[in-house]
């Protein structure tokens, strides 16, 4: 009739998980009020049902991102790294008989391991406020926890593709028998990069935590106010995301849906505001 191709719901996926909000006073003490409120949500998913083609080689199964019957939505696929070999610095990973190989071309899907979740299975924030007389101080957080990342902008400097900047990483390199804890011998449009690049070599936490906003303010007592035929006036000043916790390799921590960047991750923006904000 027409058409190449048709959408049709052949999936069935299972999400299970809970969600809490705890938030009140935590001290409440004459003119002193410390609120707090922390929301935490964890979820769990498993694709029961979802038809897909075998997988063609190694390469086609590390690269899958979203569905496959028996795993969680967005599972990792990665090769186990095994080292370079010091005699020629040529990469290498385990096969799943646990023998080290050097030859990518001999690899196949059942080479390749799950190693995690893209997405996050713990998410939540946590923002508290402390209060004293005029005096207002304010912080809110958000956190991730459990999906693992891969950075691989490492391999670009294994010298996959010539045409592409490099990091200063790239001179940390193989260079005589023996040399160990550098990158592999760099092998111009090495295939082999491309591999490794998929490998736990670069498999890193993607947890974080980040301070989104802390805003200390001052509202002007309503006896002053009232004598200047004023309702209200606050001065504040806030840091918008002025510090990020994590462990990953990049600059930001969030690599989206993939799990994966190609180029800089930049951070987000860091913003410093202050503002008087007034009534009548």
């Amino acid at each position: 009739n027409g058409f190449i191709s048709l959408y049709t719901n052949n999936g069935e996926i299972s999400n299970k998980g809970v969600e809490l909000n705890v938030a009140g006073d935590v001290v409440r003490a004459g003119y002193f009020v410390w609120n707090s409120n922390l929301i935490f949500s964890y979820n769990k998913n498993k694709v029961l049902k979802f038809y897909k083609p075998p997988f063609s080689g190694a390469s086609s199964a590390l690269t899958e991102t979203t569905y496959l019957e028996g795993y969680e939505y967005g599972p990792h696929f990665a090769l186990k790294w095994a080292g370079l070999d010091p005699e020629d610095g040529s990469p290498r990973v385990y096969n799943k008989d646990g023998e080290i190989v050097k030859k990518f071309s001999e690899l196949t899907p059942d080479d390749v391991y799950h190693v995690g979740t893209r997405f996050a299975p713990v998410t939540g924030s946590w923002s508290n406020t402390f209060r004293y007389k005029g005096f207002s101080l304010s912080a809110f957080l958000e956190f991730v926890l459990g999906n693992k990342v891969v950075y691989t902008n490492n391999y670009i400097d294994d010298a996959y593709d010539m045409t592409i900047n490099t990091t200063t990483a790239a001179l940390n390199y193989w260079k005589k028998p023996g040399d160990t804890g550098v990158s592999p011998r760099p092998v111009a449009n090495n295939p082999g990069a491309y591999y490794v690049g998929y490998s736990t070599r670069f498999l890193q936490d993607g947890s974080y935590c980040r301070i989104k906003d802390i805003t200390l303010s001052y509202t002007i007592p309503s006896t002053i106010t009232d004598k200047i035929k004023m309702n209200g006036i606050k001065v504040y000043v806030s840091a918008l995301n002025p510090y990020t916790f994590h462990g990953v390799t990049a600059m930001d921590p969030e690599f989206g849906h993939l799990g994966y960047t190609m180029g800089a991750a930049h951070s987000m923006v860091k913003s410093f505001i202050g503002g008087v904000e007034v009534s009548f």
